[in-house]
């Protein structure tokens, strides 16, 4: 049993450990560990957690489902009337995006003095979820979502 990952926290891995943890997976995701690792530090968000649904969100960047690797899109966040995938400008932009709807969902107060580039920041969403498994039906519609994304957080902080 997986434990329950907190949103706001230390980084539960190193950027070393990130960096070993994917030393095999495709060179794309490789490249954006780092990126995600140093907005989730600057947002207080576990850089594990950014990571790990990442690696959920896009198949380790393969990106085999709706949202393509030209979207920037990490999280699969779509545009503020929710019709179609935001288009990000460049990685930096769409993972940051991705940091700050976390830090939305867990009320993150490094959010503030912020430019907000996540195209789906509602105010309503504030403090939804503190933890990974609160995710679960809020940020995906499945019931285990948080479950895997834990599992995964379990995966990179034990290797």
């Amino acid at each position: 049993m997986s434990k329950d990952f907190l949103i706001i926290n230390k980084p539960s891995a190193t950027l070393d450990q990130l960096n070993i943890w994917s030393k095999n997976r495709p060179v794309l995701f490789r490249q954006v560990v780092p990126i995600a690792y140093r907005l989730s530090v600057q947002y207080g968000i576990d850089p594990v957690v950014t990571i790990a649904q990442i690696a959920l969100e896009t198949g380790y960047c393969t990106f085999k489902g709706q949202v393509s690797s030209s979207q920037h899109n990490t999280c699969g966040l779509k545009t503020k009337d929710g019709k179609t995938f935001h288009k990000f400008v460049s990685w930096e932009e769409g993972i940051e995006a991705h940091v700050q709807h976390l830090a939305l969902y867990a009320n993150s107060p490094k959010l503030a003095n912020k430019e907000i580039v996540d195209p789906r920041h509602f105010e309503s969403l504030r403090g939804c979820a503190k933890t990974v498994n609160a995710l679960s039906n809020k940020w995906a519609t499945n019931s285990t979502y948080g479950k895997k994304i834990n599992s995964l957080c379990d995966e990179i902080v034990k290797s």
